[in-house]
């Protein structure tokens, strides 16, 4: 095993990650000390609001810069509100045990599509924990005036998985789900995890074609059961590794622009 850096939005903020060929994906919930909840931020005057997740061992800072400055919505959706919460810290099996911030546990890394799954070694149960801090996010969001049906959830990597998770267990009926370089946890239980408001959901999903990490069968896999279960997958591959990509942003900005007007 060798260390890694972080994705290219944001330097290592808790020391270097490591895994089996990769790094920034994995981790549990056992500390909660650093999870961001949702802060009781001024939401006058916005129109949508967009909920974005980091990846293991990153932080929000870096992706906060990145998809203010990419993200340019059309009239009809904007003022659109960001949020970026932080995953809590946690001991990531897969690494040895080392803490970082994680959104869930993962017992091995690299992964494709046919490395265990339906789960892949993640624990769900740590994910499902941490999609009810993102449900608690958009519950404030709607409490301070964003329709429920404004409010798209995403994220990078381990914080796609969680944006496809919170977004299927929403009560309450939102825009849609954005995944760069992510993976679907549960796809042997979607009719049980899908709540009844959010099937259909559209789903734009951006994926590194020379990822090492999550590799691109991953989403091959995810978005074919998500097809199957009804939700409409936009899948695009973009020539990438594993992070962000200017095409992927393009999409990202055409697909808000359709789903928030």
């Amino acid at each position: 095993a060798r260390p890694f850096a972080a994705p290219p939005t944001q330097p290592p903020s808790r020391g270097i990650a490591l895994a089996m060929g990769t790094s920034w994906f994995g981790g549990g919930t056992d500390d909660d000390s650093d999870a961001d909840v949702a802060a009781s931020a001024d939401l006058r005057g916005a129109r949508s609001a967009l909920i974005w997740m980091h990846g293991l061992g990153d932080t929000e800072e870096g992706w906060r810069a990145q998809v203010k400055a990419e993200v340019r919505l059309q009239p009809g959706a904007s003022p659109c509100h960001m949020e970026f919460p932080r995953a809590p810290t946690a001991s990531v099996s897969c690494n040895w045990g080392m803490r970082m911030t994680s959104w869930f546990n993962m017992k091995r890394l690299p992964l494709h599509a046919g490395a265990g799954p339906p789960e892949f070694g993640c624990s769900l149960d740590d994910a499902r924990r941490n999609a009810a801090r993102i449900h608690t996010i958009a519950d404030r969001l709607v409490a301070g005036g964003v329709p429920p049906e404004r409010i798209v959830i995403g994220g990078f990597s381990q914080g796609g998985a969680m944006a496809l998770l919170a977004s299927m267990t929403y009560p309450r009926r939102l825009a849609g789900c954005v995944v760069f370089s992510g993976m679907l946890l549960g796809a042997d239980r979607l009719q049980e995890l899908t709540q009844p408001a959010n099937k259909g959901l559209p789903i734009l999903w951006c994926h590194g074609t020379r990822d090492p990490t999550l590799e691109p069968s991953l989403q091959d896999y995810g978005a074919k059961a998500l097809q199957a279960a009804g939700f409409p997958v936009e899948a695009v591959k973009v020539p990438a590794q594993h992070g962000p990509h200017p095409t992927g942003f393009a999409r990202m900005v055409a697909f808000l622009n359709r789903v928030l007007q």
